[in-house]
């Protein structure tokens, strides 16, 4: 997807989420979380490649059945934080610690 015709806001993104699965998108300020989950109820349509759903194209829904089974909670982490060291949202990478 892209703002104008000249500048891509998210390019290059391949990823899957499983039936059942919880997805968190983190990554500092700006970095194209909120563009990037935008995508999937058509908030934006994409500019390029496509955003599938059970294997079905976003853009051969419905709006109304789209939307209305497609939900989005945003959540800002306060300080100090109350996740686990392992997680560093500041840099958006998540790391399991050892397992004993």
């Amino acid at each position: 997807m892209s703002y104008d015709d000249e500048v891509a806001g998210v390019h290059d993104i391949t990823m899957e989420a499983l039936p059942g699965q919880l997805v968190a998108i983190l990554g500092d300020a700006g970095s194209g979380k909120s563009s990037l989950v935008h995508l999937i109820p058509r908030f934006y349509d994409v500019t390029d490649g496509r955003i599938l759903i059970n294997g079905h194209d976003v853009r051969d829904l419905t709006l109304h059945s789209l939307r209305g089974n497609v939900g989005i909670v945003y959540y800002r982490i306060p300080s100090p934080s109350p996740l686990p060291s392992a997680i560093t949202s500041a840099t958006g990478s998540i790391t399991r610690s050892p397992t004993t």
